[in-house]
């Protein structure tokens, strides 16, 4: 805009007369695209600030969902839970004890398959984990063994997407060394840690699919001491 009027001023002094029509033409065209440069430059601060505000919205979403899905425990049953707390919430199956690994379990039945759950509780009596054992089907037998195959992908995969449809998408995906075996599945939220996974054992090099597993874990992060963080 300066320079505009410094030229237009220096015109009139030399020949007394009006800035003819091409050198008005001249100014307006610079004054034209001085208005675009302007105009492009909001548009693109205010795109800037729209996108940081979505993101900052679809994260704030994000948190809020991922509040909302923990489950905090199991059917009801909560992180730091007695046992006797636990089967007050859970009464509608029959509770037994394993002896060798110190925890109360009950059947149930998964997806028409065989199921059994166990309740992990710390030093303190508090439950800290639960493990849901589901028992793959036999669809075709073999000699002592040998030829059995069961339905431990259909069952992973249907496990899998009920997983999905009630928490979304999986945080993490953990690969197995053979792309044979499925992969473990986790889903994380605030204080509870969701795996899915197949449990397996190695015999003579074969191995065995003994059941596809769903474990709650209970999630703690400590914030560490400023030492601590040092180290890293």
């Amino acid at each position: 805009m300066g320079t505009l009027t410094l030229n237009i001023s220096i015109h009139l002094t030399k020949s007394g007369n009006f800035p003819d029509a091409k050198f008005l033409l001249k100014g307006a065209t610079q004054m034209k695209r001085l208005f675009v440069f302007i105009f492009l430059c909001l548009c693109f601060a205010s795109t800037i600030y729209a996108g940081e505000t979505t993101t900052g919205a679809l994260q704030d979403e994000t948190i809020a969902q991922s509040i909302t899905k923990d489950p905090q425990g199991y059917r009801g049953a909560k992180w730091g839970m007695t046992e006797q707390e636990v089967k007050s919430i859970i009464t509608d199956v029959k509770w037994d004890f394993n002896i060798l690994m110190g925890d109360p379990y009950y059947k149930d039945k998964i997806l028409d398959h065989e199921a059994t759950v166990f309740f992990h509780f710390n030093d303190k009596g508090k439950l800290i984990q639960v493990r849901v054992m589901v028992l793959p089907k036999v669809v075709k037998t073999g000699f002592l063994g040998i030829g059995e195959e069961k339905d431990e992908v259909d069952l992973f995969n249907s496990l899998s997407r009920i997983l999905k449809e009630k928490y979304g998408e999986p945080k993490s995906v953990w690969r197995k060394i053979s792309e044979k075996r499925p992969s473990d599945l986790d889903w994380l939220f605030p204080t509870t840690q969701i795996t899915l996974r197949e449990y397996s054992i190695l015999v003579e090099g074969i191995t065995i699919v003994v059941s596809i597993d769903i474990v709650y874990f209970q999630r703690t992060i400590q914030e560490g001491t400023q030492k601590d963080k040092d180290k890293f």
